[in-house]
């Protein structure tokens, strides 16, 4: 069953191009094309998405910058940040807690590796735990009462 993937990018043919692309591997794909918009989707459920696939260079806000907020809504959500090719986004990826990108313009079958790849990470690291039929992350480092919080979090949202 393909993966629910949220699509950050302002560049309106970009977002079709890999929209598209994702939707034929069998991924359900939802564009936004601002970080505000992105954040007020994400917000309410970070785990209604499986993967983010985002732009550095959004009109209204740094993906970096927008990457740390997602990722503290959710702390382990893979994300694959698409770079130009100015060389430093490389390093700043790694810090920022993003573990997967690539540098644009990218070739459509480059992309659906590196999700595959960000995807299969998530599920292979044990990250990936069933709840009630929900697939929520559970981290299994650091502060075991995360793990606790993120269950009564998946049982609120069932009993919703």
């Amino acid at each position: 069953m393909g993966k629910r993937i949220l699509l950050i990018d302002g560049d309106q043919t970009m977002s079709e191009a890999i929209n598209t692309t994702l939707g034929s591997a069998g991924h359900r794909v939802q564009v936004e094309t601002s970080g505000a918009d992105a954040l007020e989707v994400f917000s309410p459920d970070p785990y209604a998405f499986d993967l983010i696939v985002m732009d550095m260079g959004l009109p209204d806000i740094s993906g970096l910058l927008l990457a740390e907020k997602l990722l503290k809504l959710r702390a382990h959500i893979p994300i694959v940040l698409l770079a130009g090719p100015e060389g430093q986004a490389q390093a700043k990826t790694r810090d920022s807690g993003i573990r997967w990108f690539s540098i644009k313009p990218v070739s459509m079958t480059d992309l659906i590796e590196t999700a595959e790849k960000a995807l299969a990470g998530v599920e292979r690291s044990g990250l990936l735990r069933p709840c009630f039929g929900i697939s929520t992350v559970i981290p299994l480092l650091g502060n075991p009462l995360s793990g606790l919080l993120e269950q009564l979090n998946c049982v609120v949202r069932l009993i919703g």
